[in-house]
């Protein structure tokens, strides 16, 4: 059994359970903050698709959310923010970000599968106390391809896990507690 929903504005999801979900969320001319917002839930979507977000994208919050298939094309911020959860990403397509392509943060931990990012000021950031995994990963057209650091005193440094690593530029930032390991997955 899946869930299909088509957006033209906002979703909040709260304390909700995916299975098999389906979600589609077509944002342009819309004022909203986060065009995709889940908090406080669980489950697996299968399809998650934004375009036109005026700020973020996408944002999770205190979840355990596995994704099949994300896409994002154009956001004002960030396309895509994990805080405080778990979240296991399958193919993933951001593109035509304001901001970071994808933001892991506060403690959360997170697996991506394939990840390309194309157009962003940054390309993957990882901060406050979360461990990223991403075993491929191709990212062009960006000002900063990794930013790995501790943001907010009340957590502690990051660490980025990349197999498969491609970027265009050569600039990353690691503060001097985090770490970043390459081909050790």
């Amino acid at each position: 059994m899946w869930f299909s929903l088509f957006l033209f504005n906002c979703a909040n999801f709260y304390n909700s359970s995916f299975n098999n979900t389906r979600i589609t969320a077509n944002a342009i001319n819309t004022s909203c903050e986060d065009i995709v917002n889940i908090i406080d839930s669980s489950g697996q979507i299968q399809k998650l698709e934004v375009y036109g977000a005026s700020a973020d994208g996408l944002d999770i919050d205190f979840s355990d959310v596995s994704i099949d298939y994300l896409k994002i094309n154009g956001a004002g911020n960030d396309c895509a923010d994990f805080s405080k959860g778990n979240y296991v990403l399958g193919s993933v397509t951001l593109s035509n970000c304001g901001d970071k392509g994808i933001s892991i943060g506060e403690q959360s931990t997170l697996s991506i599968k394939d990840l390309n990012v194309n157009h962003a000021n940054i390309g993957i950031a990882s901060k406050d106390s979360s461990i990223t995994s991403i075993h491929k990963s191709h990212i062009i057209n960006v000002d900063l391809c990794l930013d790995v650091f501790q943001k907010k005193q009340e957590f502690f440094s990051s660490t980025l896990f990349l197999d498969d690593y491609t970027c265009n530029s050569n600039k990353i930032f690691l503060d001097d507690n985090s770490n970043i390991f390459y081909n050790e997955l």
